[in-house]
């Protein structure tokens, strides 16, 4: 059964096949039918009724109990179906929804039990139509046809998505994040039929916003920082559309210091843990934050929430003036989370990086391994990085240590180490 490249009565009969599919749209048809009637009774009573003669103020009436259920109740019903048995809620509703009709008929007399009535067999119309459009993914096979049988699925039941159905067959409306997904495989956690439906990527925001989150890779700058070029970078991440919300706002160093991290984690974020890591330099003022600066942040973030939800690195940096004796002051005072380094030295101002180290230097690098395990600590986190052509081009001595061939015998070397590589390579 194929129905890629079918037009649209192919993919009407395909989905149609599925007697599942078929007694949701039978459910529908008859909520959308009764819709009707209810409306029809609404607009007669409110707009036309011989008694009243303000057919402004019944047209305004009507409208607001046609639009609030829409404005109110639509955003939220997702959070409410991510809890509840869809089964039940299809089958329960429509029950709720015709005694409330029942109600809101009968009290035509005293205004409060109309509306009220009113409104509240709209409003459980939203739990039904959003239910109804988040089933659909259960009832068609999850094989290479889905997506194709699930937008002719959809379009039956929304009819915003049967107009764009008819002027896009081929699902060209879907945005950014579902398209890639066809050529190169899941690379986003979105299908396309999600993205296609606003109200199917709210339920399942609304459905994943509660789960746990921690950061384990976070920065800002330390007070006296003088790296303008973090500044830039975030224009240029606005310029690109890649965060509307940086796009045509100046950004200054204050921007990359503790007060706006804080507030973009903690209070921008559904982020709940975080790390806060850091970056070495030649040069020492240009370090991202001292270890002891971590520490600090550290202290300063859990006093403020009273539990534990900020961990923080100690940078080691292999070959730089005194680099041993700082690990063994971190293990003494600053008892960090976890250590972090980085292979091609100086990050930041890679042109004066002249101390690059492989993770197997068992000269260099070993003594480190060996000192950290009797202290207690199994993680050792290392930034690799992925060097675009021109970068290389630059720093060709830089390139191989940016590589990932020295990980494999130092896991095997120190199998009580849980190395965590960052960015890949």
């Amino acid at each position: 059964m194929t129905t890629e490249g079918g037009g649209t009565l192919a993919r009407a009969r395909v989905v149609l096949s599925l007697r599942d599919f078929r007694q949701l749209v039978f459910v529908r048809l008859c909520t959308q039918f009764g819709d009707g009637l209810f409306q029809a009774v609404i607009l007669g009573s409110v707009v036309f009724s011989p008694t009243k003669h303000s057919t402004s103020v019944g047209v305004a009436k009507a409208l607001a109990i046609l639009v609030v259920p829409y404005s109110l109740v639509g955003p939220f019903a997702g959070v409410f179906i991510d809890r509840w048995p869809r089964k039940l809620i299809l089958v329960v509703t429509p029950l709720v929804r015709a005694g409330l009709a029942f109600l809101a008929i009968g009290g035509t007399g005293p205004a409060v039990p109309f509306y009220a009535g009113a409104l509240l067999v709209l409003s459980a119309n939203r739990f039904l139509l959003t239910t109804a459009t988040a089933v659909v993914p259960k009832l068609v096979p999850a094989d290479g046809l889905r997506s194709v049988m699930f937008e002719q699925g959809r379009a039956m039941l929304d009819p915003a998505a049967t107009l764009r159905q008819a002027l896009c067959p081929n699902g060209d409306t879907v945005m950014f994040g579902a398209r890639p997904m066809h050529v190169y495989g899941p690379l986003f956690g979105v299908s396309p039929a999600e993205a296609k439906s606003v109200e199917l990527a709210q339920a399942r925001a609304d459905g994943l916003k509660d789960q746990f989150i921690m950061d384990v890779h976070t920065h800002f700058l330390r007070d006296d920082t003088r790296l303008e070029g973090f500044a830039r970078g975030r224009e240029a991440v606005g310029k690109a559309g890649w965060n509307q919300a940086l796009a045509g706002k100046p950004q200054t160093l204050d921007d990359l210091k503790y007060p706006n991290w804080f507030k973009e984690i903690y209070l921008d974020s559904d982020t709940k843990v975080a790390l806060i890591s850091g970056s070495p330099s030649e040069i020492p003022e240009d370090w991202f934050l001292t270890n002891d600066m971590k520490r600090d942040a550290r202290t300063k973030v859990n006093q403020w929430a009273g539990s534990r939800r900020l961990l923080s690195h100690a940078i080691f940096a292999p070959g730089y003036p005194g680099w041993m004796d700082e690990v063994d002051r971190a293990i003494a005072e600053d008892k960090p989370d976890s250590w972090k380094g980085y292979t091609v030295g100086d990050n930041t101002h890679k042109e004066l990086s002249k101390h690059p180290w492989r993770m197997d230097d068992e000269k260099l690098v070993y003594p480190f391994y060996e000192k950290i395990v009797k202290a207690g600590y199994d993680i050792v986190c290392v930034h690799k990085g992925l060097y675009a052509p021109s970068v290389e081009q630059q720093f060709p001595d830089l390139t191989s240590y940016a590589a990932v061939d020295d990980v494999g015998k130092a896991a095997k070397d120190w199998p009580n180490i849980r190395f965590v590589i960052y960015h890949s390579a």
